[in-house]
């Protein structure tokens, strides 16, 4: 059979599956490559990102430019989208960007001549899909395109841009008018459209050429340059096919069947040459000026060397007309392109052939047999043996059988030809309309013409030669005239400080491409023209005989028959089975591509949890803002491998075969293994719906602990080269979590609390004066008497700088968890605590505005804290400007704005704030007097902890230079896993196999996982350790501080006794403030009457007030306002 070998009958549609989408083979042998092409990039970025953000830390400037405050402007604020800034807009540009990536290769699968899809084994008929999918994406990434920027000259009142022809840049109007022409082109080429209404397709298809035109002045020169390869080899082709086209065909004969098939016979060059499964577009201006439609060849070059044969079954109104011309006619003017197909075939090259065709699918095997008849005429030639499946609805379709042999007046000899045909009547049951239908066959011949000629190569022999000297001087000449275009008539203009038109040198560079392609392509064209009219005026017109036997009695023995028709009831089973064939495959296939989708989407889904990524900072990201995308995938995931678990359980109970959902097999993957992991998904997935998560975060936390689970028999299930795809963030995260695992063996010293009335907790941790972090990072905190498993994260609100040997975070009381750990911190004088991190942005720029407007609901002020203490350390410096700060915390209750004591941190030393403008507005929503205060002001109570000579500070799990540590760890366990998966696979796996042992698949596998986790946890677990002595030594050196109880108000540690921190009273910081009761802050007017030409604005509370302050920088009154989101809600 000419398909490939499979294993079992299930393999063939996954191997096309696999082949078409990926490219890649399911062989242990090939990981290398698989490696290659997808492991090894992401570990190379993740190891120089180490490295970046090692120098980046220590620059003295790291903070962003100014321009990233553009890039965090709010833009659209819109459910469900949330808040959209510039940076996630300008994703609607790259979208363009991706789009003209797309039509870069668009045109190359139409290119009928092409001298490119050749070299991969493609055909333009064959590859025509290609030019379908990208047609489709390319429209939708520039409607996305399109539609964001009308989003924004609408949200930014520039409506009038989209009119805009600009003379020294793009063209938007060229654009809206290439988008309004691609989308008329899109909708027609609908498949119901293409379909019901063919000549809408083609003459809407037409419109190409205007939509290039004002594509090209919309895009510009930079990006015609990316997609011009493309459209240069299409204009070249096309201008051939139409010189090619203006010649009249010479038409011989046809045979008109009784089923509407019709078979075109015409005179054809001797030198022209093609091979099997070839098409030949034809046009008949008669029925239509424009039409042209592909026809599949027939007749075979070798056998047939002066005629040409087609067959055109009767299916629409052109092939129904020309049904019907022909019948009437003795002469018929027509026109052709090509031939076109592939540049060489091997079905010669197998033992045997089985052909299985359907109805007018027998078309191209018509030509295979009639190569094969010519080849077994060739001495000491073998031929493969030819079994022809041929099913048919109707007895007259089985007319297309005469077809199988030409009209010739001379005998063929198919004496060794090992031919037997097995045709399946589907839709009758009585075959006495057989000889009808013979007799019904029609053979006429036409009557010559001398204009017209005989089909020949439009370049002659040597054609792609040819075809290379086209391609090669029309693009120098394009070169040339460019050169002399651009020196000559552009230049002089701009050396003359005028401006000569954007969309002037556009369209220089279009009509250039024209000119030379029409020049180069004329010139040659004309030159051959001589020679193949010398040539066609050699052929005489040929008389052909009307057959009046049919094709059995060609054969070489009286007795041999064209096989027998099969009997009724294998006919009548015939129709089911080949109905239920084509629905089942396409399930079997798309059952496939889900699951290669989904294995795409966990390629990302453990970036956005290792939380000491070294690729999110270079993307401007942390794991806590990123984990929406961990969620996104994983819903999107876990939806696409359901329809792909669920499509191929129904695959199996339609054919029978759902014993196969339980096999483990040992040479290819094991479906048992995806069965229960598809099992595992399920579970973790609905655990994680948000309102299982926030009601019962316990039943999410420990089933999540499930991944690991799911990863071992998910990796058993998809093989090994989508191990690959998916192992840079699997293998990142596991050193994550391996170094997180170190990490927290160790207690962590506890040094003190502050509990406030609201159920608010600071706990201070000490910490390795060297570890350093940035503003808005998080603690993870592990309490193991409240719960051995549970990791929390909690805002850090210290400073690194500020208090070098400290560390403290804000813990507000909001579940079962935090309220136990209240009570416990309580009534203990010790508390065995371990943390880790602490994780957060790489650098941090708030010190760069001019001032800084932070705007908290309730807990959202922890982040600001920790930003506000940086500012203080600043402002001790000398020479150091510091932002003005306004700081805007809306309460619910008088006992939240304890809170606001948590702003100063408990030191024994003065602090010296005299250069800090602070100014701070309070707001208590739901209380109106404010008698309380003082009461909540007494609630508050400082614990000190005694020391355990067992805890240890807070440190870098790896030290100082930790970036520079990780990328180490990072490169080392990779080069490790790949040594010892050679080592394992040589000396192991390939003496099994070389002895024509099988070595399980699976077990392959579990090597591969192995030496995974065994490389990462040796490099990891040496430098941890190399460095943990270093560490240790550092902590000693390091005393308990004795903590002092604040007996005095953080208005008394100002630098002046009668000094006030902007309008503060001398009793204490909340009692200074300006508290607003009853009311909420009017968010509006606040931005607008701040002043300065660089204002920050920092939000962090509830999902309404971060949108409404979204909204109000994104309305445009206030273009000075740089937006910043804080949020902490999954």
């Amino acid at each position: 059979m000419y398909a490939c070998t499979a294993r079992n009958r299930d393999e063939i549609p996954r191997n096309m599956a696999v082949f078409f989408l990926f490219g890649v083979c399911r062989v242990h042998d090939y990981l290398g490559i698989n490696l290659v092409l997808f492991s090894f990039p992401l570990m190379l970025i993740a190891t120089l990102g180490c490295v970046y953000l090692h120098f980046q830390n220590s620059s003295p400037e790291s903070g962003k430019s100014y321009y990233s405050h553009f890039l965090r402007r709010p833009l659209l604020v819109m459910a469900p989208l949330g808040i959209v800034n510039a940076v996630e807009l300008m994703f609607a540009a790259m979208l363009g960007y991706i789009g003209n990536t797309c039509w870069a290769f668009l045109f190359f699968p139409v290119t009928r001549g092409s001298s490119i899809l050749p070299l991969f084994g493609l055909t333009s008929e064959s590859s025509i899909k290609y030019h379908i999918w990208l047609g489709h994406i390319s429209t939708v990434l520039f409607a996305a395109h399109s539609i964001g920027f009308i989003i924004y000259w609408a949200m930014t009142n520039q409506m009038i841009l989209m009119l805009e022809w600009s003379s020294t840049y793009l063209s938007n109007i060229a654009g809206v008018i290439a988008f309004v022409v691609s989308l008329v082109i899109w909708v027609a080429s609908f498949d119901r459209v293409r379909r019901k209404m063919f000549e809408v397709f083609f003459y809407v298809h037409q419109l190409y050429a205007v939509y290039l035109f004002f594509y090209f002045l919309h895009v510009g020169v930079a990006y015609i340059c990316l997609i011009l390869p493309g459209i240069f080899l299409f204009i070249i082709d096309r201008y051939l096919r139409f010189l090619q086209s203006r010649h009249k065909t010479r038409l011989l004969s046809t045979r008109l069947l009784p089923n509407g098939t019709t078979e075109l016979t015409f005179a054809k060059n001797p030198g022209l040459s093609y091979s099997p499964t070839s098409i030949l577009f034809v046009h008949v201006p008669s029925i239509c000026k424009l039409q042209w439609h592909p026809f599949t060849i027939i007749s075979n070059s070798n056998l047939e060397p002066e005629k040409l044969s087609v067959a055109i079954k009767t299916q629409g109104s052109w092939t129904q007309k020309l049904y019907e011309q022909l019948s009437s006619l003795d002469h018929l003017n027509v026109s052709t392109e090509g031939p076109y197909g592939p540049a060489a075939s091997d079905f010669l090259s197998h033992e045997s052939l089985v052909m299985i065709s359907g109805g007018s699918g027998i078309a191209p095997f018509i030509s295979i047999i009639r190569e094969i008849i010519f080849a077994s005429t060739e001495s000491n030639k073998k031929v493969p043996k030819v079994l022809l499946i041929a099913a048919f609805k109707n007895t007259t379709d089985l007319t297309m059988l005469d077809l199988l042999l030409p009209l010739s007046s001379t005998t063929l000899d198919i004496c060794k030809l090992e031919l037997q045909i097995e045709a399946y009547v589907t839709q009758e049951h009585d075959k006495r309309s057989l000889d009808d239908a013979k007799k019904q066959i029609q053979t006429r011949l036409f009557k010559p013409n001398p204009s017209d000629s005989p089909i020949a190569a439009a370049l002659g022999e040597n054609s792609w030669l040819w075809l290379g000297a086209i391609i090669s001087s029309s693009f120098v000449l394009f070169l040339l005239l460019l050169g002399v275009i651009t020196r000559y008539h552009i230049y002089p203009v701009e050396k003359r400080g005028e401006n000569y038109h954007y969309s002037s040198k556009i369209i220089w560079d279009m009509f250039l491409v024209c000119v030379s392609i029409f020049v180069a392509t004329s010139a040659i064209f004309l030159w051959q023209k001589r020679k193949i009219s010398k040539e066609g005026k050699q052929i005489q017109n040929v008389d052909m005989p009307t057959p009046t036997m049919s094709p059995a009695s060609w054969l070489c023995g009286t007795d041999r028959e064209l096989e027998s028709l099969p009997h009724q009831s294998l006919v009548q089973s015939s129709n089911d089975v080949m109905i239920s064939f084509a629905i089942l495959l396409e399930l079997f296939l798309y059952c496939c591509v889900l699951g290669y989708i989904g294995n795409t989407c966990w390629a990302f889904l453990f970036f956005p949890v290792t939380r000491g990524s070294s690729i999110l900072p270079l993307f401007g990201l942390t794991s806590e803002s990123s984990i929406k995308y961990h969620i996104w995938l994983g819903h999107i995931s876990t939806v696409l491998f359901a329809a792909h678990s669920i499509g191929f359980i129904i695959y199996w109970a339609m054919t029978n075969q759902m014993i196969l959902m339980l096999e483990w097999s040992s040479t290819y993957l094991s479906n048992i293994a995806g069965v229960i992991a598809f099992v595992v998904s399920l579970v973790i997935w609905v655990a994680s719906f948000d309102r299982v998560r926030r009601k019962m975060f316990e039943v999410f936390f420990y089933v999540h602990q499930l991944y690991a689970v799911y990863l071992f028999f998910y990796f058993l299930h998809v093989g090994v080269a989508y191990i690959c795809l998916i192992l840079p963030g699997i293998f990142l995260f596991i050193i994550d979590r391996y170094l997180r695992f170190l990490q927290s063996r160790h207690k962590t010293r506890l040094l003190s609390t502050r509990l406030l009335p609201n159920g608010t907790t600071e706990l201070t941790f000490a910490k390795n004066p060297g570890l350093s972090y940035s503003p808005t990072s998080i603690l993870f905190v592990h309490v193991p008497s409240i719960c051995k498993l549970q990791w929390h994260p909690f805002t850090i609100i210290s400073n690194s700088n500020l208090e070098p040997e400290k560390l403290s975070v804000a813990i507000k009381t909001q579940g079962s968890w935090t309220q136990k750990l209240y009570e416990q911190l309580s009534s203990l004088d010790h508390l065995n605590v371990s943390t880790e991190g602490p994780y957060g942005p790489a650098a941090s720029d708030f010190l760069s505005h001019e001032s800084l407007v932070m705007i908290s609901g309730g807990s959202g002020i922890a982040p600001f804290i920790s930003i506000i203490r940086e500012i203080i350390f600043a402002s001790t410096e000398s020479n150091k400007k510091v932002p003005k700060v306004l700081l805007i915390a809306a309460f619910k209750n008088t006992t939240d704005l304890t809170m606001l004591d948590l702003l100063l941190p408990l030191s024994s030393t003065t602090l010296d704030i005299c250069k800090l403008e602070l100014q701070i507005e309070a707001y208590v929503t739901q209380e109106h007097d404010k008698r309380s205060l003082d009461d909540a002001k007494k609630q508050i109570q400082t614990r000190l902890f005694k020391p355990n000579p067992s805890d240890s500070p807070i440190a870098a799990a790896l030290g100082e230079n930790s970036w520079l540590w990780l990328g180490a760890i990072i490169s080392s366990s990779f080069v490790l896993f790949l040594l010892l998966l050679g080592v394992i696979t040589r000396y192991h796996i390939y003496p099994v196999e070389k002895r024509g042992e099988n070595y399980h698949y699976s077990s392959k596998i579990i090597w591969d996982m192995f030496l995974v986790c065994v490389s990462i946890f040796v490099a990891t677990s040496a430098i941890f350790l190399w460095q943990k002595r270093k560490i240790s030594k550092e902590g000693k050196q390091i005393q308990n501080v004795d903590m002092p109880t604040p007996t005095m108000s953080p208005a008394s540690w100002l630098c002046g006794t009668d000094r006030e921190l902007e309008s503060l009273p001398h009793q204490s910081l909340v009692q200074s403030s300006n508290v607003h009761f009853g009311v909420r802050p009017d968010l509006k007017r606040i931005l607008f009457d701040c002043k300065g030409s660089d204002v920050g604005v920092l939000v962090c509370g509830p999902k309404s007030m971060r949108h409404e302050v979204a909204k109000i920088c994104a309305s445009g009154l206030a273009k000075s306002l740089h937006f910043e989101s804080i949020s902490f809600n999954w």
